[in-house]
């Protein structure tokens, strides 16, 4: 399973908000995209699908077809020229 830092869950939080986002069963879930990087969309939360929770609202699905992708992976976000961004690093330790 994927880490997930208090600042990507966050980001997650405002994204979901920002994209009006307000059924209870509704997250963003991580997909991968053709070029091979993984993408986040809204999409109701699946039955397998394992589920990151922040402020008592869904902010991450992760279906099993992405599962393998993330395992031992931390996301988390980080400060660019162009705002917050979140990222995937390899697994050092303990959440922050």
């Amino acid at each position: 399973m994927v880490t997930v830092t208090m600042q990507a869950k966050d980001r997650l939080f405002e994204i979901r908000e920002n994209a009006s986002v307000s059924q209870d069963s509704v997250g963003l879930r991580l997909v991968p995209s053709l070029d091979g990087t993984l993408g986040l969309r809204a999409d109701v939360r699946r039955a397998d699908d394992a589920v990151v929770e922040h402020r008592g609202a869904p902010v991450l699905l992760i279906g099993s077809r992405v599962s393998g992708l993330v395992a031992n992976k931390t996301l988390d976000c980080k400060t660019t020229a162009s705002g917050p961004k979140l990222v995937l690093r390899p697994f050092k330790g303990r959440s922050r």
